[in-house]
């Protein structure tokens, strides 16, 4: 049997921005955002060498992206969306 084990808390920093925007008579919506965050001390889950259950950290996790989505109602009554 694995004696008992602890993990350090994690911490997380991130950041969003973004822009909104209505155009052409508020018939084409767009909105754009960008993201980062790290993660450091990340937990997880794993098993010892007798197969049980342990929570460890492990240094650091990165991500980042871009998000978008965009609302277009070239006529009435039809509206085309995508994101």
């Amino acid at each position: 049997n694995s004696d008992f084990t602890t993990a350090d808390s994690e911490t997380i920093l991130s950041w969003e921005a973004g822009i909104k925007s209505s155009l052409f008579d508020n018939r084409l919506r767009l909105n754009v955002s960008g993201f980062t965050y790290t993660v450091d001390d990340i937990q997880l889950n794993g098993n010892d060498s007798d197969g049980n259950g342990v929570l460890f950290n492990a240094d650091k996790a990165k991500a980042y992206g871009l998000e978008a989505d965009l609302d277009w109602r070239p006529i009435s009554n039809l509206s085309l969306t995508a994101g």
